[in-house]
């Protein structure tokens, strides 16, 4: 019998330690530095959301079926099982790579979601959906101000890394070290003649985890890698289902969103048992600022 677990620390930390870890490290550090360190919740996202300009679109619907309502309520539960068990982080961990799947599609979902109030064509290619998310509303330039470091950040099609004076970073940190660990990450992922964005970077590592490396994980030990990867996963998710709800609020208004929060929560609650803390969470701060 082969021994094939014989390499595996040394191939852990080739394929996953010294480059998926520091990316996803680095993206969730910058976001949690700025937004969530010092505050409960997303209010101060929110807060700097609100002030980051003049929302100009507007948009009326009353179905609930709609294709976007629906993406959004996909990316909610996709972030609901990414989550889950809230009070068993051993099993919460366990299958590491189901829960890089369960960030990815939750990211992925609700970019669609964003895409569909604009675009009624049916997009299955994810690498499709994050090239149009970017040329949309990472690289124009008024939906760009609801896109906020380092959920906006992108290289144009030569490569450049695009960030405007506005997203300037002063943590010395996050400018040193994690800024460049994101431009390295979206650069492996790069191709020419392309804007590329982080959902980029998730369809590759995505790609990875499932089709390629996910018996790796067998090497995820130490708390402190664990613990690494169910915060990144966590707060990557979190940032990006705070700007895609804060868009559909301001471009719906807040009854209609309202209306999406309260039936899906009820549902889960009476259908699973289980509290959607996230989304509970940042309901109660956007009832509490944006209605």
């Amino acid at each position: 019998m082969v021994d094939f677990l014989a390499n595996l620390p040394q191939l852990f930390r080739e394929r996953y330690l010294d480059t998926h870890e520091n990316y996803l490290k680095s993206i969730a550090d910058i976001a949690h530095h700025l937004y969530f360190l010092t505050t409960d919740g997303c209010e101060l996202l929110v807060e700097k959301l609100l002030n980051a300009g003049e929302f100009s679109e507007s948009k009326k619907d009353t179905n609930f079926e709609s294709i976007y309502f629906r993406n959004l309520r996909n990316a909610w539960y996709h972030e609901l099982v990414l989550n889950y068990p809230q009070d068993d982080f051993d099993l919460r961990i366990k299958f590491a790579p189901w829960k890089i799947i369960q960030c990815y599609y939750c990211v992925i979902a609700g970019i669609s979601a964003l895409i569909r109030c604009f675009h009624s064509a049916e997009f299955k290619n994810h690498d499709k959906i994050s090239t149009i998310f970017t040329n949309n509303f990472l690289n124009n330039n008024d939906r760009r101000n609801f896109f906020l470091p380092p959920y906006n950040y992108y290289l144009d099609q030569n490569g450049s890394f695009k960030a405007s004076n506005r997203d300037v970073i002063e943590w010395d940190n996050g400018k040193n070290n994690f800024i460049p660990s994101i431009k390295e990450c979206l650069e492996s992922v790069h191709k020419p003649n392309r804007r590329t964005s982080i959902p980029h970077y998730l369809i590759q590592l995505r790609n990875w985890v499932q089709y390629e490396d996910a018996y790796l994980f067998f090497q995820l030990y130490g708390e402190t890698v664990k613990h690494n990867l169910d915060f990144s996963l966590s707060t990557i998710s979190y940032g990006y289902m705070v700007h895609v709800e804060f868009f559909f609020i301001k471009l719906f208004g807040w009854n209609t969103l309202e209306l999406q929060f309260d039936t899906f929560i009820a549902k889960v609650e009476e259908n699973l048992g289980i509290e959607p803390e996230e989304l509970l969470q940042r309901y109660k701060i956007y009832e509490k600022i944006l209605q």
